[in-house]
């Protein structure tokens, strides 16, 4: 029989992580696996199911703990693979 609350649950664990852009001025993200690039124009970070990539200027990378970072600096996008998403600051 068709739950859809399990199917929601299942498809919800698959990209367990979420980010938040305050400003333009930083983006703290929450459930990131590994940081797989760092430069003061990008920042990739692996996730659950994809990639979730950084890019503006200046940027400063500061892990709060395992598996919260948060990346200051002017920040121009954030793409995410995972679901297709995208910031721009406009």
């Amino acid at each position: 029989m068709f739950d859809f609350f399990d199917d929601m649950f299942c498809e919800a664990k698959k990209c367990f992580f979420r980010y938040q852009v305050d400003s333009g001025n930083q983006i703290v993200v929450e459930g990131y696996k590994n940081i797989l690039l760092v430069t003061a124009e990008k920042v990739v970070l692996k996730v659950q199911g994809g990639e979730i990539c950084i890019t503006g200027k200046c940027l400063c990378v500061k892990e709060f703990c395992s598996g919260t970072i948060k990346i200051s600096g002017q920040i121009y996008s954030v793409e995410n693979s995972c679901f297709g998403e995208s910031y721009e600051k406009k």
